[in-house]
């Protein structure tokens, strides 16, 4: 077993590292520039870091900035502002949290197959797949190049999930679990339809073991339900809907 496991973990590094180059190189310059909604998202970001308003005049929205005929989730826009702080107005400060965010839904990958299954050496094994399978992903390749909300989102789900796992052993993983969660929502409009429906399947299928923690999860439940409440009371509103909540503009005769 300890042969199997030096061999993967050699072949994970080593494929790792090829992953690592090939997202890292030429970044600034591959693709070639910010396509529209980067640089919306690079700008808005400066405005909020420098006047404390998105440049529609906005002071620090908080469910969503206003954008190209839609409104986008605020969360990549904030995790931009920090970026830009160190950075600067670049591509590279736009690109940076996605950049990251890939990292982790690599690494986060292993970590969850470690939480799933039992068997050290089928866990071990499974786990370097996954992470392996998610680094060369095609998908996944062409969001960590570029300035992507879905991205970012994943990244706080696939954490999130992870401490989910861990606080069966562990309750006290539960609220940082909430916390990643409820941040998730304000990052990517499907976030909004796939953490609920995740978490009402995972209490259906954990009912029971959430019964002997049942403090817990209503003080978690209701963690959540503060956090998110500035986009539950915007749920009608064009601030929470992707493309079907575009903003009326007239048409140029």
């Amino acid at each position: 077993m300890n042969i199997i496991n030096k061999k993967t973990t050699i072949l994970f590094i080593v494929l790792f590292s090829i992953i690592t180059f090939i997202r890292l190189f030429n970044l600034s310059s591959s693709p070639a520039s910010l396509y529209w909604e980067e640089a919306a998202l690079g700008y808005d970001a400066y405005s909020i870091l420098k006047t404390n308003k998105d440049f529609h005049g906005h002071k620090f929205p908080l469910v969503a900035f206003e954008s190209f005929g839609d409104y986008k989730p605020s969360g990549y826009f904030y995790a931009t502002a920090l970026s830009e702080k160190f950075l600067g107005l670049n591509t590279l400060a736009v690109r940076l949290p996605s950049i990251i965010s890939g990292f982790i839904i690599i690494i986060f990958s292993y970590l969850i197959s470690l939480e799933i299954f039992k068997n050290n050496k089928q866990k071990i094994i499974i786990g370097l797949i996954s992470a392996a399978l998610v680094g060369v992903s095609p998908w996944a390749f062409q969001f960590s190049r570029a300035g992507f909300e879905a991205n970012l989102a994943t990244a706080l789900s696939a954490m999130a999930i992870w401490l989910l796992l861990k606080s069966q052993k562990s309750i006290k993983h539960l609220f940082s679990s909430v916390v990643l969660f409820a941040i998730s929502i304000y990052t990517y409009h499907s976030s909004r339809i796939f953490t609920p429906l995740f978490l009402l399947i995972y209490l259906l299928i954990n009912f029971k073991s959430i019964l002997k923690n049942k403090r817990s999860w209503l003080l978690a439940g209701l963690i959540g339900l503060i956090l998110t409440f500035p986009i539950i009371i915007n749920l009608n509103t064009t601030r929470t809907r992707p493309r079907d909540g575009v903003i009326s503009k007239p048409r140029c005769r």
